[in-house]
């Protein structure tokens, strides 16, 4: 069972006042903004809407534009911001002394020109960045996660951080993210073969130098739940039914435990990429979320 939601997840994971920038709106009403960061980075965002703010971190190998589908839908009743993170599409990343140090910055930048109330929404890695930036900052508003990708049950990478860092310190980027896909999140084998060599499996595999990164920061956090326990604002967690068991309901599981102020909403029938896969139904869960 573990492993058919497994392969749910990986065939959704690879289908697809700030200074103004020359870039193109993503379509429709949608923005491109930025802002310097507080180590001078320039720092890109997607702004739609209009109403209360709410910040969107996105997943590991995922865009911005994972996440239009879902905010448009809402646009009439909240104004969205999207980070592009750091590292992914944007100014490089924390060298590794300080997991998340430099993107939590991003974070509190994000909410401060989102406005007074703000929430924070974060899905899978970014779900547990957004996680930890509650855990050791207040928030002005609510906090969403959808599956966050903590190691309250294990570690996420286990014991493949030296196989896959040599892989790609040999160029082979390619066989280290079919190991990623293989071993961690643990598709079907025909599954990966036929996304092998696709612009979406070549655009994500490029982005495998950054991915370690993000697996040792994940595997950085606290991994005790009585750490998550400082996290004071009203906090929804949304879990896909059919998402894996680890390291995303297990983690949902131990901070429904933890933390003061919690609720939890099922995404029925989908799983770790329910927002691409069923938009209509994940903004009613979000709206709900947001509202209720």
């Amino acid at each position: 069972m573990i492993r058919q939601s497994r392969r749910a997840l990986v065939a959704a994971l690879a289908v697809w006042p700030t200074l103004a920038r020359g870039v193109p709106p993503a379509g429709g009403a949608w923005s491109d903004q930025a802002f310097r960061s507080d180590d001078g980075a320039l720092i890109h965002y997607r702004r739609l809407g209009a109403g209360p703010g709410v910040v969107i971190v996105h997943g590991a190998f995922d865009e911005p534009r994972t996440w239009y589908p879902v905010a448009e839908r809402l646009a009439g009743r909240f104004t969205f911001f999207i980070l592009r993170r750091r590292g992914w599409l944007s100014p490089p990343p924390d060298d590794g002394t300080r997991p998340f140090e430099r993107e939590k910055a991003d974070i509190a930048r994000l909410l401060a020109i989102a406005g007074p109330g703000a929430s924070l929404f974060g899905h899978s890695a970014g779900g547990a960045l957004a996680a930890d930036f509650a855990r050791t900052h207040a928030l002005p508003g609510r906090l969403i996660l959808f599956d966050p990708a903590l190691p309250l049950s294990g570690t996420v990478a286990g014991g493949l951080m030296d196989e896959l860092s040599a892989l790609v310190a040999q160029g082979r980027q390619n066989a280290a993210f079919k190991t990623f896909l293989d071993r961690i999140v643990q598709v079907d084998p025909e599954r990966i073969a036929a996304l092998a060599g696709t612009p979406d499996f070549n655009r994500q595999a490029a982005m495998m130098n950054n991915g370690l990164r993000e697996l040792a920061a994940l595997d950085a956090l606290p991994r005790d739940p009585r750490a998550w326990a400082a996290i004071a604002a009203p906090t929804w967690l949304i879990e896909g039914e059919l998402s894996p068991e680890h390291p995303f309901h297990d983690a949902a599981r131990a901070l429904a435990r933890v933390i003061p102020q919690v609720k939890v909403k099922l995404l029925k029938g989908q799983g770790h990429m329910g927002m691409e896969a069923a938009p209509d139904e994940f903004a009613r869960v979000l709206q709900a979320c947001l509202t209720a």
